[in-house]
């Protein structure tokens, strides 16, 4: 049961991002699995929500709560964003995440969990399609859909996971595997979301120099170089993939147009930054994380996310060689990090964006502790021998 509820919430999440649900009461409904399958684990595994692990992120997330909360009560600045939410969201998710793997880990389970993401996200590629992509001119400026930022990010991570936690004995599975991975990347590109490009071209290129086997690595940089030159050499090609889908119609001599309009919006708020140094503005919406951070609550708040983020990922890179989950949650990681930059709430949210990082993160989040108490036994034993 507590598996069915696990996977249930991971497909719901996924499908409430279809164009049909968003801005509908679906939507909230869909994500709500995600209370239920919160609840039935913590009846079951309740012991494993409080470890070393989980008690940092629980403790980043209060101390961030009493800054923004001593903020707001001596400011006449509104200091309770969506960033509280966010972050509040993806530590349930990790939590649960953590409870769920604690209780039930297996190689099997694994790969049901990899095949329901990539099933949820085919339906949501084919919903997506039906909605905007039949339309889609490449030739013009104008988005997929509103949430095509949202749904790329979760296309790719999906794609990821299917790469790094599957490994399909057949030939025919393994040749369905690999054309799903390159179809579900295609669809990132149709979508036109460059910061999700960037950051599974980050994703890819760790993958590739992360290759065990050298003649599969040369194998894979041969068809790289062989698609670039292809783009490169045939005008039709370059056409497509750099001025419509990567410029997507922008002046490539225009930097703010090519970061729509990122760029002038960071410069034109630059001045609040110099102004309210210390605890910021308050809420400010702005599509880069690291800078929304610094304007909105200052440098002590921007210090505290930013130690917040190195502790999470402190914890991922110290695992990330031990096996497919904390190798694709480090993965994972980095990649969103990198969306962060082009995103306002990435890698915390918003909601279903970020729902996949979160759960291999917390499912990680079991080997770090296991990792964490074998070396503090090993610390102490060093000791001992030295006496």
């Amino acid at each position: 049961m507590a598996n069915l509820l696990f996977y249930i919430a991971v497909f719901c999440s996924i499908l409430s991002q279809c164009p049909q649900f968003l801005d509908t009461p679906i939507t909230r409904i869909l994500q709500a699995t995600w209370g239920v399958a919160a609840i039935f684990l913590f009846f079951r595994n309740g012991k494993a929500a409080i470890t070393p692990s989980t008690r940092i992120l629980l403790g980043g997330l209060f101390i961030f709560f009493v800054y923004l909360f001593t903020c707001d009560t001596f400011s006449l600045n509104s200091y309770f964003t969506a960033d509280l939410i966010n972050i509040s969201i993806a530590v349930m998710i990790a939590i649960v995440s953590y409870m769920w793997w604690d209780a039930y880990h297996s190689s099997l389970n694994l790969k049901i969990l990899a095949v329901v993401i990539l099933v949820a996200c085919f339906i949501l590629v084919y919903f997506i399609y039906n909605e905007s992509l039949q339309t889609l001119d490449l030739s013009k400026r104008s988005d997929v859909y509103d949430a095509k930022n949202s749904a790329a990010q979760i296309i790719m991570a999906s794609a990821l996971v299917g790469f790094v936690c599957l490994h399909p004995r057949k030939k025919l599975y393994k040749l369905a595997l690999f054309g799903a991975v390159i179809g579900l990347s295609v669809m990132v590109f149709y979508l036109r979301s460059r910061a999700t490009i960037l950051s599974w071209g980050i994703a890819a290129l760790y993958l590739l120099f992360t290759v065990r086997n050298k003649k599969v690595r040369r194998i894979i940089i041969a068809a790289i170089f062989a698609i670039v030159l292809i783009i490169v050499c045939i005008p039709e090609f370059y056409t497509v993939v750099f001025d419509q889908i990567l410029l997507s119609g922008r002046d490539q001599n225009d930097l703010n147009d090519v970061s729509s309009g990122r760029l002038g919006i960071i410069e034109g708020l630059t001045d609040y930054v110099y102004k309210y140094p210390i605890f910021g503005i308050g809420q400010k919406y702005v599509d880069c994380f690291p800078f929304a951070m610094l304007l909105q609550y200052g440098l002590v708040g921007f210090t505290i996310v930013m130690v917040y983020l190195y502790k999470i990922t402190y914890m991922s890179w110290k695992v990330r060689k031990l096996n497919d989950i904390t190798k694709c949650a480090f993965i994972l990681l980095i990649s969103y990090f990198v969306n962060s930059i082009f995103e306002a709430q990435t890698p915390f949210g918003p909601g279903a964006k970020c729902e996949i990082l979160w759960i291999f993160y917390g499912m990680m989040l079991t080997y770090y502790d296991k990792w964490s108490r074998e070396e503090q036994y090993r610390v102490q034993l060093e000791k001992f021998k030295n006496r």
